[in-house]
């Protein structure tokens, strides 16, 4: 009953490599998954169709159904499209109840859902031990008619392969008129929505990961206020009964997923020139990274000393322009 059970942009991510040729779906299922629009084959076509899916812009798959079932016997062949041997469906003469299997078992398969997390049934639930990342709003406020650019900035550095986020909003106080993927991210599979008055959908991927530093900007929302407004009052609101949201979440290079969460700061001065960022994590025992952005190619040489002035580590690195992650290994 619901099309979007499972179905998030990592799976977007996930087909698109296969699709690329980069990484191959492993199991005939996930082939069968990730054939959206039901035509026995994986393409570009199925990576949108679900990305429209995911936006609002449509509610169900177009010629295809929300879950596909299988009798528990099916071997699928190597094109896992071609497979004589897996009903969808068992047959039984008439017979006296008694007479039936006791027990009938089957494979059901969640169309878009290449990585299983759709739940099957109401006593399973979403992990609650998954790690937050927090992306930072400014708290400003705004006259009546005054538009501005909004920016969207990570709190903590990190290499992100894609993410997705509901923002809510109150459409009666304020209009959404843009979105705008951030600098240090690639446009090419960035999209959002507004399926309905006061939610806005967005989502993104990148089959390579993509380096953001503590006040990248994440995206820019061009916003226009409707009445005088505080941003943290109309913008990252609860959801009101009856609108339906997506997961916020980010997904790291490791294929793990984030939960997304916004907070609202003060807004600050922009740096220039090379920044350095406290290491993440801060203190450490095991290793840690440097944040490291540079306006220009260059050499940056890392030092960690003890506190009685004994250097424990040092390192030269070559770098080009751009965001970096600096490690420190854990045998410093």
């Amino acid at each position: 009953s619901d099309p979007l059970n499972g179905v998030t942009t990592f799976d977007l991510l996930l087909i698109s490599k296969h699709v690329l040729a980069i990484e191959a779906l492993d199991e005939p299922w996930k082939i069968i998954a990730a054939d959206a629009n039901a035509n026995g084959s994986v393409t570009t076509n199925d990576v949108v169709q679900l990305r429209r899916l995911i936006l609002g812009m449509i509610d169900q798959l177009p010629g295809n159904k929300s879950w596909r079932f299988f009798e528990e016997d099916c071997v699928f062949p190597p094109n896992p499209f071609n497979a004589p041997n897996c009903a969808n469906g068992y047959n039984f003469d008439v017979m006296p109840f008694w007479a039936y299997p006791e027990e009938i078992r089957f494979y059901g398969l969640k169309m878009g859902d290449v990585n299983n997390s759709a739940l099957a049934n109401s006593t399973q639930s979403v992990p609650e031990d998954r790690s937050v990342t927090k992306v930072q709003l400014p708290d400003i406020s705004l006259k009546a008619g005054e538009v501005m650019d909004i920016p969207l900035r990570m709190e903590q550095a990190g290499n992100w392969l894609g993410f997705q986020c509901s923002l809510p909003f109150d459409a009666t106080k304020m209009e959404i008129t843009d979105v705008i993927a951030g600098s240090r991210i690639n446009p090419q599979e960035f999209a959002s929505a507004q399926p309905e008055a006061g939610m806005l959908r967005i989502s993104w991927f990148d089959v390579s990961p993509q380096t953001l530093l503590p006040d990248d900007n994440l995206l820019l929302l061009r916003v226009k206020a409707l009445t005088p407004l505080r941003l943290r009052d109309v913008l990252a609101i609860p959801v009101e009964e009856g609108v339906r949201a997506i997961a916020s979440e980010m997904y790291t290079a490791e294929n793990i997923t984030q939960t997304l969460q916004f907070e609202f700061q003060a807004p600050a001065n922009s740096l220039s020139g090379a920044q350095v960022f406290n290491p993440q994590p801060n203190p450490f025992t095991a290793g840690t990274s440097i944040p490291v952005r540079l306006e220009r190619a260059g050499q940056v040489q890392v030092s960690a000393g003890n506190m009685e002035g004994k250097i424990l580590y040092s390192n030269t690195f070559d770098l080009l322009e751009g965001a970096h992650l600096l490690d420190i290994p854990a045998t410093t």
